[in-house]
């Protein structure tokens, strides 16, 4: 099977991510882009495929969420991807999504919209023992996050093998360590996807790490 061919604006800027082996096709766009139209040429099949947009709160860092809110719906933006919200990079530690996270979901059904990928920092190599451990916590608040906002999936990252391992050693740990994340995510009835980043950004790397899990118990994001 060929590879789609995309088509894009001339005077679009963009990046994206795809979502592997899980979920698909998936984009991210900037509102600072709106309108943000892309057709995507599939290969001709019988059935027809829908694409959804989300927004990465990356791209707004100084937009509150109903400005934020606002402008996705204006736009028919599916979703919003949030990493961070104004000045805080973990959302979990913001009101919106601990206190007033009923709110906050209201806000998104009245308009139509979902949080389909929850961005974590949860990074698979931390050698040092307190920071693995802050790295669980992290998780913990993210899954109990998208139990409660139906997200299905949170974006991991394998992280760089540092001075002092081999490669193998590295593996190992990231392996270890994606077994608990697994065991977290389950219980909250998400994914883990791992991101292609650091000494994992390639293909072969990334099916040393994962080959002995199930595709239902982790997939891939590719950052393109």
């Amino acid at each position: 099977m060929t590879k789609p061919e995309l088509a894009w604006p001339h005077s679009l800027g963009f990046w994206f991510e795809t979502f592997i082996r899980i979920s698909g096709f998936g984009f991210r766009v900037s509102p600072a882009w709106f309108p943000a139209q892309a057709v995507a040429f599939l290969p001709a099949t019988d059935s027809v495929c829908t694409m959804k947009l989300t927004v990465s709160t990356l791209s707004c860092p100084n937009w509150d969420l109903r400005q934020i809110v606002a402008a996705v719906r204006n736009d028919s933006i599916a979703g919003i991807d949030f990493r961070g919200l104004g000045p805080e990079i973990d959302i979990t530690q913001l009101s919106e999504f601990n206190a007033h996270l009923d709110e906050t979901l209201k806000l998104f059904k009245s308009n139509a919209l979902s949080m389909p990928c929850l961005n974590t920092s949860v990074t698979l190599i931390s050698p040092s023992p307190q920071r693995w451990e802050a790295m669980l916590d992290e998780a913990q608040r993210y899954g109990r996050l998208a139990d409660r906002a139906a997200t299905p999936y949170l974006r991991i990252f394998g992280g760089a093998i540092p001075k002092g391992l081999t490669h193998a050693e590295g593996r190992c740990m990231a392996q270890r360590h994606l077994r608990q994340i697994v065991k977290i995510c389950h219980a909250h009835h998400c994914i883990p996807l791992l991101e292609t980043h650091d000494n994992w950004a390639v293909s072969a790397s990334l099916l040393e790490l994962i080959h002995e899990f199930d595709p239902a118990e982790v997939g891939v994001l590719w950052d393109l």
